[in-house]
């Protein structure tokens, strides 16, 4: 298992809010709350076929080419703790865990890739 760790340049975040994801819906960034849970995933790059289910797990695929990197944020309503969310791709054998670059209270930030299939796993 590889895991990515962030470079110290990209640890700045501004965290975001559903209310102003919602009047900007016409750009590429992407909300999706997850059902029954009380946080949300923000995408700053489009996606399809996001679905979570009642196994504690997300899945959706980034669109956009492999070499870039896109910003996605796990948005919650209450403190969140690290050690509670994995997020992950998957090729053939391989899985690549992706750490935060940046946390507060409520937003974990990561950087992930385009043309990826991403899995989040929470507690």
């Amino acid at each position: 298992m590889k895991t990515i760790l962030p470079q110290a340049e990209t640890a700045q975040t501004t965290p975001v809010t559903n209310e102003g994801l919602l009047e900007n819906s016409t750009t590429a960034q992407q909300y999706h709350k997850v059902k029954g849970e009380r946080f949300g995933v923000y995408c700053d790059s489009p996606i399809q076929n996001f679905k979570s289910n009642n196994y504690k797990s997300a899945f959706f695929k980034t669109l956009g080419p492999a070499q870039s990197m896109c910003r996605m944020q796990i948005v919650s309503e209450s403190k969140l703790k690290h050690a509670d969310f994995v997020v992950s791709t998957k090729s053939e054998n391989n899985e690549t865990t992706y750490k935060p670059v940046a946390i507060n209270d409520k937003t974990m930030e990561y950087l992930i890739p385009g043309d990826a299939t991403i899995k989040i796993k929470w507690k």
